[in-house]
C-alpha cells in the first residue's frame, strides 16, 4: 500500500506535510512568513506596539498549530496595516507559557496597548479569525 501523502501551498511553494524535514512533523524547520519571536522580543513587541498583536502560542510538534499556519498567514496579509502577527513557540520559551498561562496549544493571544484582551485555543477556522480580525483592527 502507497502511504497517502498530502501537500500544501505555502509562500508560494508545494509542501509535503510527509515531508518532516520541511514542515517540521518530526520537530523539523517550519517556513512562515510570520515571524517568530524570542521572549525578549515578544516583551519589546508587546510593550510599544501601535497597533494590535496577534501572538500564535505553538510548538515544533504540535499538528493542529501547524494546521493553523496557513490561515494566520493569510490574515497576516490581509490586515498588514492594521494588526501584528507573531508566532511564540511555548517549548523554547516556558517562561512565556507560564507569564500567559498557556494551557494548551494552538492558542492565540490577542493583545492590544500590552493587555491580553482575548484567547483562542484550539484550532479556529478561517472564518472566526477574519471576524477576530476585523474586530480588534479597528481598536
Amino acid at each position: 500500500m502507497v502511504p497517502l501523502r498530502r501537500w500544501v501551498f505555502a509562500n508560494g511553494i508545494f509542501i509535503s506535510l510527509g515531508d518532516s524535514n520541511v514542515w517540521g512533523l518530526s520537530g523539523g524547520l517550519i517556513l512562515s512568513s510570520i515571524p517568530e519571536l524570542s521572549d525578549r522580543e515578544l516583551h519589546g513587541l508587546l510593550s510599544c506596539a501601535g497597533r494590535p498583536v496577534i501572538v500564535a502560542c505553538f510548538t515544533q510538534s504540535c499538528v493542529p498549530c501547524k494546521r493553523m499556519l496557513p490561515m494566520l498567514e493569510d490574515l497576516g496579509r490581509r490586515f498588514s496595516n492594521r494588526l501584528k502577527i507573531v508566532r511564540m513557540d511555548v517549548e523554547k520559551y516556558p517562561v512565556i507559557a507560564t507569564t500567559y498561562d498557556i494551557a494548551a496549544v494552538p492558542t492565540l493571544l490577542i493583545v492590544v496597548d500590552g493587555t491580553v484582551r482575548e484567547r483562542v485555543v484550539g484550532v479556529v477556522v478561517l472564518k472566526d479569525l477574519l471576524r477576530k480580525a476585523l474586530e480588534y483592527a479597528s481598536v
